[in-house]
């Protein structure tokens, strides 16, 4: 079964499963960097609601999983995601109660034109600023990108919406500065915080990765207090005077690592040629599509 008749094949089983009160569709829906098939579950009561992308689905199928286990996944993970939304969704109308919830982020504008086309944003070189809508419950962390009908909804313009949501990062989530060497080890003490590792394995786990204690010294990552959507601290002045001075020099190359986070590097005595063949290496085989933030260096 191809991907399109599989679409048709599991809205057809969701439908099902649903009844009649609720409408079925798949829709294209754009994504950061990508556009996925999104199935939503709808009643005529509802205005917003969650889609569901089926990409993963389509390969869970080709590995076995039944089209009937796929539906019922979907359709409990929907009444799931209804449930987190309720009294979210009530509320994004309300300029007042969104405003303080508004963050920026940092993606390829190349890749997203399509999207760019139906937001606010600002261009800066080959990157877009967009603002976003940051929403917290019961641990999970969810985003709704603004679009420009909801800004007609409050009544506001592109340039207060990004100035606000600008404050917003910096005062909610603010720049992190970190050598490369300590925030690789934390992310491994993160990602191992079940299992049992000691402190004093620290040193071999760095010695592990880096072989060069001079690149170990000359490598920082910039990024934000959550690592999330990080990439937009490369544009903070201040971090990036302050982190010139910790490096001692006045030329830095900022290398785009993730739309999480940005690696920077002293510029003296680097090939910015072999730095982009990097950049671009490592974006074509460990960066997920959802990620990639550009083959660019700056």
């Amino acid at each position: 079964m191809d991907f399109n008749n599989f679409i048709a094949t599991v809205k057809e089983e969701v439908q099902k499963l649903v009844g009649n009160r609720y409408n079925v569709t798949v829709n294209c829906v754009m994504k950061i960097n990508r556009e996925l098939q999104g199935l939503s579950i709808r009643n005529q009561n509802t205005e917003y609601c969650p889609s569901i992308y089926l990409e993963d689905y389509y390969q869970e199928y080709q590995s076995g999983k039944s089209v009937i286990d796929i539906a019922e996944e979907i359709v409990s993970i929907s009444r799931q995601k209804n449930l987190n939304l309720s009294g979210i969704v009530e509320n994004l109308q309300d300029y007042e109660w969104v405003k303080p919830r508004l963050r920026v982020k940092l993606i390829n504008y190349q890749r997203n034109v399509k999207l760019l086309k139906t937001i606010p944003h600002e261009r800066i070189l080959d990157l877009a600023i967009i603002p976003y809508i940051h929403l917290r419950k019961d641990n999970e962390i969810m985003s709704i990108k603004v679009h420009y009908p909801l800004m007609d909804v409050w009544n506001i313009t592109s340039d207060s919406l990004m100035h606000i949501a600008k404050n917003n990062t910096l005062i909610m989530n603010p720049v992190v500065v970190e050598e490369m060497t300590h925030f690789i080890l934390r992310m491994i003490m993160d990602d191992t915080k079940n299992l049992e590792v000691k402190t004093d394995d620290n040193e071999e786990i760095l010695k592990s990765i880096f072989h060069n204690d001079q690149m170990q010294n000359e490598m920082y990552i910039l990024t934000n207090k959550s690592n999330l959507d990080g990439a937009y601290a490369a544009f903070q002045t201040k971090e990036l005077k302050d982190l010139s001075y910790r490096i001692g020099s006045d030329e830095l190359y900022l290398l785009p690592s993730s739309i999480h986070e940005v690696i920077v590097v002293n510029a003296k005595d680097m090939d910015p040629y072999k730095l982009k063949e990097m950049v671009i290496s490592i974006n074509s085989t460990q960066v997920e599509d959802k990620d990639f933030l550009s083959d660019s260096i700056y």
